[in-house]
């Protein structure tokens, strides 16, 4: 009787294996503190693909639409708004309404985004100003250097942020209208 051979596929390259203990070897020799896959609108950097579209998905792409109903937090994952709930009580605003599962969320919270205001982050071309460094480099990339990197595969337009990239399509390509007018019945994009 012959044994059915599995393979076992190394998420972080092409190499495959046939035996699981192989590609552990494979993956601590080759892969241990590697972050090959870049994120083309931030710094960020990860180990699998799986987790860069992830980030991609969460922090660039989604609409944070599912939303916390005791404070103002909204996620786009069901998991996300779970731990939410379940650590609320441990990081509470004393400012407002909001809390958070980590300290370090809610410093941010308070430093950069609500309270205070702060933009530690200054562009040396102009003078703006942002709260986190990743948004200062996107406004280097977009705004000074006028990289255009989101090209439409339907037309020759060509967007700085990948979100432009998609309402265009859906407003210019899928002829999408969001909105209507109550009274009248006029319609339009998002």
């Amino acid at each position: 009787m012959k044994r059915k051979e599995s393979i076992n596929h190394c998420s972080q390259c092409d190499a495959k294996f046939s035996q699981k203990g192989h590609l552990k070897l494979h993956k601590e020799n080759s892969h241990k503190g590697r972050k090959d896959f870049h994120c083309q609108h931030c710094d960020r950097a990860f180990s699998e693909l799986g987790k860069l579209r992830g980030h991609v998905e969460t922090v660039h792409d989604r609409i944070k639409d599912l939303k916390c109903e005791l404070c103002e937090f909204s996620t786009g994952y069901a998991c996300s708004l779970k731990y939410h709930v379940d650590t609320l009580s441990n990081y509470k605003c004393e400012l407002c309404t909001s809390a958070f599962g980590q300290s370090s969320y809610l410093k941010t919270h308070i430093i950069t985004m609500v309270h205070e205001n702060r933009r530690d982050h200054k562009c040396e071309q102009c003078d703006r100003a942002f709260a986190e460094l990743p948004k200062l480099r996107l406004h280097i990339r977009t705004v000074h250097e006028k990289r255009k990197d989101h090209q439409c595969q339907q037309c020759d337009k060509a967007f700085s942020q990948i979100g432009n990239l998609k309402m265009h399509g859906r407003t210019v390509h899928e002829k999408i209208k969001a909105h209507q007018c109550e009274q009248c019945e006029s319609s339009f994009g998002p």
